[in-house]
Parts: structure tokens; C-alpha cells; sequence
């Protein structure tokens, strides 16, 4: 029994070891983000202040009768004026089509256009806007239920004064739901900020999510727009993208300056469900994509290709053991009544949560809020770990259906919100 815990303790202390070098990484990377970004502000302010690309805003409604006019009026409140915004309907059975018309009678200068189709899914209907009525330079794509900072388009907007921009995802943040669901949702996303910086610089990001995901329509359209044989469309499409152009040279990155907000998820049912649909989704997109696993082209970063890729996977795997590995620890700190180890794992995560909280563009108020709640994230966090350990069990109940995407179909899927 001796032998057995010891090896436990071993493979424990291997995976924290990973993990510490993993977050050394990120934290460097992202002060490398930082610094870039400071010289491309620099750059745009005194060099390009005359660069104001086109945009379409489109956003794809399906019984958003609740959110579309406050989205509609976070868009339109936008201080880039190079904007339109197409709705595309995709046959609502609620009254999203009459509070968008609605909304464009009250206001005539907005630009706006709504468009109604026969349902047939978020993919359909973002390439039904796409082919049909975008003639601008950029395209961004914005959920119904989400909201913009005032300046987030100006701000996107402006990092595609580089060529080699491809694309780039969005800074997503959590509303406030004062619980513990709530607040476990907002501190995953602060932490997976630093995240993304870090991938930006290295080129290892390879999902530009769905939130006020923003390309270039030339790029976009060359590829066909978006595939409906998957459930989630925003990492199939990047790795889509990267398939074709490369990532050594082409960019997909992270615009940490555009910032949108978006609704938590409000059961743990719900949650589950969206997070199978995420952890599904980016199995078939591995599935359909897995030439870039270990790919040799000099179009694509090594990074990626060598480390990112296979490492989501491996994560996966290791997802199997980390809910029984937290428990097996806790255990052994009340067992032994060794509190010091308890107090070390608190002040471990509070410490990063901290670390993240620096530069994670939350208010004052927001930032005391998540700081005095940092202790217990240890705690929160878990709540999530059992989320994706339950969406990885149910994804491996549909591997045949994982590997026969063809016969998919990319159906909206609501979860419960605020």
C-alpha cells in the first residue's frame, strides 16, 4: 500500500511540476503580449490614424427576444462609425424579428438590416449574411446575447493593419451572477486571458472564439465561410483557416483591448450541456483537422503543430484522473490534519487568480470583488473541473459520431443564462 501511495504522490508532484512550468511560460509570454501591444498602439496612434477599415457586425438570432435589443444598441452605441450590422433571423418562433424591426424604425441612422430565413442553424445563417449581404473589409461575428464595450470595434478594427492579420478573437468577459457557479465561470475566464496573450505570441492559438470574432472577408469568404457539420463552429473554422493560410507568417491572435460581455451560465444542467458541446465540438474539429498534428509544412508554427495540438489532447486524458487527484489531496491534508498543505493549495491558486487580476482591464470594484473571493476559488474551480469531466465522459459515449462528422448537424442549443 506504501509503494502505491508513494507512486500516486510521485505522478502528483510530476503534474504540479508541469503545471508550474506551464504558468512560468504563460506569465512571461503574456509580458511579451503586453509589451507588443504598448509598440502597436504607438505604431497606430502616430503612423495610421487614418486607417478605418470597412466592418459588418453580423449576428445570428434564434429566439433572442430577451437580449437582441440590448445587443443591438451596445453595437450602435459603438464609436467606430465605419459599421454596418446585419441580423440574420434564422427562423425564431418568438419575437426577435419584430423587436429588430422595431429597433431599425427607431433608429433610421444605425444601419442596421435584418434578415429572415428558414432555420437551419448559426452556421447557415452566418454565411447566409457572409455571401449575401456583406461588401465591407472586415467581418465581425457577435452572439445575440452578448454586449460591446463602447470602443471594442475601434479597437479590433485597428489590429488588421497588418496583412499578415487573418484574425482575431475577442476579450470576453463574464457578467456578474452573484453565486458560486457565477463566480467560478468569472475567474476561468480571467484566467484563460493570460492565456491567450501568451498563445498570441507564441502562435499557438488556435481557436478565435465565437464572441465578436472578427476577419477579413476576403479570407473568410476563400474558404467557404463556415462548415454546419459541427457543433462548434468557432474552432472548426480557425483550424479551417489555418489549414489553408499557415500560421508562421499569417496571424491569428487575440485582441486584448476589444472587449465584449457575455451571460454565465446559470445551472450546473446547463453548464454541463454547454461544455459537452464545446469539448464535442473541438473533437471533431481535431478529427477533421488532425493533419495539422505533427505537420512539418513551414506554414505552420512547430508550436503548434509539435505542442499545442497534441498537448490539448493530452490535457483530456489527464482530465480523467484531476477530479479523483483533488480529492485524494484534500483527503490526505484532513487525514494527516495537515493544514499547512491545505493553506499552501489555497494561497497557490489565490496567487494566480492575483496574477491574473493585474492586467485583466476589470474595474476597481470588480477587482476587489474577485480578489477577497480568490481564497476560495480552489474550491469554485473544482465545480468546474467536475463540468468537464462529466462533458469528456459523455463525449467519449459519441466517438463513432466524433469520426463520422459528416452526418452532423449544427443545431442552436440555449442554455439557461441570467
Amino acid at each position: 500500500m506504501g509503494d502505491i501511495l508513494e507512486k500516486v504522490n510521485i505522478f502528483i508532484l510530476v503534474l504540479s511540476l508541469i503545471g508550474l512550468c506551464r504558468i512560468f511560460f504563460v506569465y512571461f509570454f503574456t509580458l511579451v503580449y503586453d509589451n507588443k501591444l504598448i509598440k502597436l498602439e504607438y505604431k497606430y496612434e502616430k503612423e495610421h490614424v487614418q486607417f478605418k477599415p470597412t466592418i459588418t457586425i453580423i449576428i445570428p438570432a434564434f429566439n433572442e427576444e430577451k437580449s437582441i435589443v440590448r445587443t443591438l444598441e451596445s453595437v450602435c452605441s459603438n464609436t467606430y462609425e465605419n459599421k454596418n450590422v446585419v441580423v440574420v433571423d434564422d427562423g425564431s418562433l418568438d419575437n426577435t424579428f419584430i423587436l429588430t424591426r422595431k429597433f431599425i424604425h427607431d433608429n433610421p441612422d444605425a444601419r442596421v438590416k435584418v434578415v429572415r430565413q428558414k432555420n437551419g442553424g448559426k452556421s447557415v445563417a452566418i454565411n447566409n449574411a457572409l455571401f449575401n449581404y456583406v461588401d465591407t473589409d472586415l467581418v465581425m461575428v457577435l452572439d445575440a446575447d452578448s454586449i460591446l464595450k463602447k470602443d471594442a470595434i475601434e479597437n479590433m478594427c485597428k489590429w488588421f493593419f497588418n496583412d499578415n492579420i487573418i484574425a482575431m478573437a475577442m476579450n470576453v468577459k463574464m457578467l456578474n451572477l452573484p453565486s458560486f457557479l457565477g463566480v467560478a465561470q468569472r475567474f476561468e475566464f480571467i484566467n484563460a486571458y493570460r492565456g491567450k496573450c501568451a498563445e498570441h505570441v507564441l502562435k499557438t492559438l488556435y481557436i478565435i472564439g465565437g464572441i465578436g470574432s472578427t476577419f477579413r472577408v476576403r479570407d473568410l469568404q476563400s474558404v467557404g465561410g463556415y462548415d454546419i457539420n459541427t457543433q462548434t463552429e468557432d474552432i472548426d473554422l480557425t483550424l479551417k483557416l489555418i489549414s489553408k493560410f499557415g500560421n508562421a507568417q499569417k496571424i491569428f491572435g487575440y485582441a486584448n483591448d476589444a472587449i465584449a460581455y457575455t451571460e454565465p451560465v446559470s445551472s450546473f444542467k446547463s453548464l454541463i450541456k454547454q461544455r459537452y458541446r464545446w469539448k464535442y465540438g473541438r473533437f471533431v474539429a481535431f478529427s477533421k483537422y488532425k493533419s495539422l498534428f505533427f505537420n512539418t509544412d513551414k506554414k505552420y508554427s512547430k508550436l503548434l503543430t509539435f505542442l499545442q495540438l497534441p498537448f490539448s489532447l493530452i490535457q483530456e486524458v489527464l482530465m480523467l484522473v484531476e477530479p479523483y487527484v483533488f480529492v485524494y489531496l484534500i483527503f490526505i491534508a484532513v487525514y494527516f490534519k495537515d493544514w499547512y498543505m491545505l493553506w499552501i493549495m489555497a494561497t497557490f491558486v489565490t496567487v494566480i487568480v492575483l496574477l491574473s487580476l493585474t492586467n485583466s482591464k476589470e474595474n476597481l470594484k470588480s477587482r476587489l470583488y474577485l480578489a477577497l473571493s480568490a481564497p476560495f476559488n480552489m474550491f469554485l474551480s473544482y465545480i468546474l473541473t467536475v463540468v468537464e469531466y462529466s462533458s469528456l465522459l459523455k463525449s467519449f459515449f459519441h466517438l463513432k459520431t466524433i469520426f463520422n462528422y459528416k452526418k452532423n448537424n449544427a443545431n442552436w442549443e440555449h442554455v439557461e443564462r441570467l
